[in-house]
């Protein structure tokens, strides 16, 4: 008779229903697994037949075969172990059809019947919904991690002989699901420095405030030790919570990257590629197309340092994941959408020796190779940079200035102010003016007198439409922080100062 577990896959952040079909017949004792399983799927043979002996039950000296269905589609991780156990022990255990359905069971088994956590069990979880099965059993870890998603009762244990008991258990009412544990507030961490611990560079400070206030992108350029870096880590600082909605999609990612031990810390993320990054690993990571960097960072930061020293092609593939705000993976094995909407902060030199233009040490770069260095940036991702901020090296009087300007407490105050205006424009907390589409920048409220002075700007500075049209929703942030409902001329003009270069 055979007898079908739900259980699960993971495709990209989705969570793709598996019907774990198991047929015990007379015949020759083998075990067989189809359905289109990778290397850990049909390794789990192994694992099942030892963890169901040492928990205590007897492995059936027939032909058992399992299925895991749909076919056609790859499954490629341990996780299908536990529904396997339970389909070839089920009779053993009494358990019948209903007790079976409306539940999804997933875990790891080790060989002596533990269960081990299982990747991506926020995705999971978050899509129970979708197929009408809000029951979840897996690992007591698992489960708790689980039980946060709403709608979701987790199901928690230790063993494989537990996870038979808890589906006995939940058949006469008696299985105590995980509560749902109350997610505290992420407390502001000592890792990035504050702002008020940076002398100087005020002009620098507040584009970060505008870029952090809309969204926007951001490219730090002077001489070395000027303070690019420790601006760009101070930025952190002032980005505001994620929203609950926003914290599931982080989740998500998190837990199918596996790279966080909390999927649920309300910090926006903050991810530094270095230079020797590969497309890869900044789009997917192959073979089984996992969330990359620019993943990583979505509802976040991604921040580059020494941005010329990154190759071009890299930079280009940047292109799309900021117009769309979205990567897409296509691989023969794989292909997924994932959600990349992520704030830019670069920092980079002038020129290879980084002295041109600085006012203590003089450039020693060939002009031919400063111009090399400069194009390795192209245009139209110039043009998807917002604000383009000097940072001048500081003399021996700012530094030694004690007056440091606001802490960024402070400013992330008026950063959040200005947000909630934004959400009251837009109605979601994921749309900030830095995504604002040609039809509703149309619509934006900006006086005669700024709109004229912008459109001047484009002969006069040789813009590109897509760089008006960041100057405008610039403009649209700096109203924002002034609290101000009409885009006037003196916000113009500061968005259009960090458009010269």
């Amino acid at each position: 008779m055979v007898k079908t577990v739900f259980s699960s896959s993971i495709r990209g952040l989705f969570w793709q229903l598996v019907h774990v079909e198991v047929d015990v017949s007379p015949g020759l004792p083998s075990f067989s697994i189809v359905g289109l399983g990778d290397t850990a799927v049909q390794e789990s043979r192994e694992r099942v037949r030892t963890a169901i002996r040492n928990s205590g039950f007897s492995f059936p000296q027939k032909r058992v075969t399992v299925n895991l269905a749909p076919a056609e589609i790859r499954k490629a991780w341990p996780g299908f172990d536990l529904a396997i156990a339970i389909g070839i022990i089920a009779e053993e255990c009494g358990l019948k059809e209903s007790d079976l359905k409306g539940i999804a069971v997933l875990g790891e088994l080790a060989l002596d019947g533990t269960l081990r956590n299982v990747g991506g069990i926020v995705a999971h979880a978050a899509s129970l919904g979708e197929y009408e099965t809000y029951g979840l059993l897996a690992s007591e870890s698992d489960a708790q991690t689980a039980s946060f998603i709403p709608n979701v009762i987790a199901y928690g244990a230790k063993t494989l002989r537990e996870a038979v008991e808890a589906l006995q258990k939940r058949r006469g009412g008696k299985a105590v699901a995980k509560k749902r544990s109350e997610i505290q507030s992420a407390v502001r961490t000592s890792d990035f420095p504050d702002f008020s611990d940076i002398a100087g560079q005020e002009r620098a400070k507040r584009a970060l405030e505008i870029a952090a206030a809309g969204g926007h992108n951001v490219l730090l350029e002077w001489a070395p030790w000027s303070g690019k870096t420790l601006l760009c880590r101070a930025f952190q600082g002032i980005l505001p919570e994620v929203s609950p909605q926003e914290l599931i999609t982080l989740a998500k990612i998190r837990s199918v990257s596996g790279s966080f031990s909390d999927p649920f810390s309300l910090e926006r993320p903050f991810v530094s590629v270095h230079s020797g990054a590969s497309a890869a690993s900044l789009l997917w990571w192959w073979p089984l197309a996992k969330p990359g960097e620019i993943t990583l960072a979505h509802l976040g930061t991604l921040f580059l340092d020494e941005l010329r020293e990154f190759p071009p092609y890299l930079l280009d593939a940047l292109r799309q994941p900021l117009e769309e705000g979205k990567v897409r993976v296509s691989r023969a094995l794989a292909s997924h959408s994932y959600p990349a909407r992520f704030q830019l902060l670069a920092a980079t030199n002038p020129c290879p020796c980084g002295y041109l233009s600085d006012r203590e040490k003089p450039c020693t770069c060939a002009p031919g190779s400063v111009e090399r260095y400069r194009n390795r940036i192209s245009g139209p991702i110039l043009d998807r940079i917002d604000l383009f901020v000097g940072v001048p090296r500081l003399s021996s009087i700012e530094i030694g200035n004690q007056k440091r300007g606001d802490a960024s407490a402070k400013i992330l105050e008026r950063v959040v102010s200005a947000r909630s205006i934004q959400f009251e424009r837009f109605w979601t907390r994921e749309k900030t003016n830095a995504s604002l589409l040609g039809k509703e920048l149309s619509e934006m409220s900006i006086s005669p007198e700024a709109e004229k002075s912008a459109l001047e700007a484009v002969d006069r500075l040789g813009l590109s439409g897509r760089a008006y049209d960041r100057i405008r929703k610039v403009s649209r942030t700096i109203a924002d922080l002034d609290g101000s409902k009409t885009v006037e001329i003196a916000h113009m003009a500061e968005a259009m100062s960090y458009r010269e270069r």
